[in-house]
């Protein structure tokens, strides 16, 4: 016997089945006799979160392999590393070239362009100019442990300059 979720069915509405009706009994008893035919599971979509929702449990509920797209950002990065208070994500650019953002999991204060935020999630890339002297490639685990170590100890930061406020956050989680 197959064991399903009408709500994981990309038929379902939430109260009826596009399909079946309104009655979820009958629904549910028409899907089984057509051996689940029409029964087809929703692809993995984003998740929404404006600033207000956006916590530290939220961030520390990412995993490895969620896709996570920050304010306006048309294309995802994906979550490569966490540590307990950052987060690495990065996607390829170009060849061998990655763009990455570090999320930082506290709460700061930010100010741009006459604009200013009080106890917000920040993301941005590292302050090292031309990039870190151990010339770490995000598309190597242990060096994403490293420069994760990095910016725990303290020997890198957030830029102060390019960071920005995470106002809202869409995540599509990993399957």
């Amino acid at each position: 016997m197959k064991i399903v979720d009408c709500n994981e069915c990309i038929n379902c509405t939430g109260k009826s089945c596009v399909k079946y009706g309104d009655v979820p009994s009958d629904a549910i008893q028409l899907c089984v006799n057509d051996g689940f035919k029409n029964y087809k599971i929703k692809k993995s979509i984003y998740r929404g979160y404006n600033q207000d929702e956006i916590t530290l449990e939220l961030l520390n509920s990412l995993v490895i392999g969620d896709k996570v797209k920050i304010n306006n950002w048309k294309q995802p990065l994906t979550v490569k590393g966490i540590s307990e208070n950052f987060v690495i994500m990065n996607r390829r650019h170009r060849g061998d070239d990655y763009i990455y953002s570090i999320i930082e999991k506290k709460k700061s204060s930010y100010r741009h362009n006459g604009r200013e935020w009080n106890d917000i999630f920040i993301c941005g890339p590292d302050d090292i100019v031309f990039g870190s002297e151990y010339g770490y490639a995000f598309n190597n685990q242990k060096d994403i442990e490293g420069y994760l170590n990095d910016l725990e100890t303290g020997n890198m930061n957030i830029s102060y300059r390019n960071r920005v406020a995470i106002e809202h956050i869409l995540i599509k989680r990993f399957d």
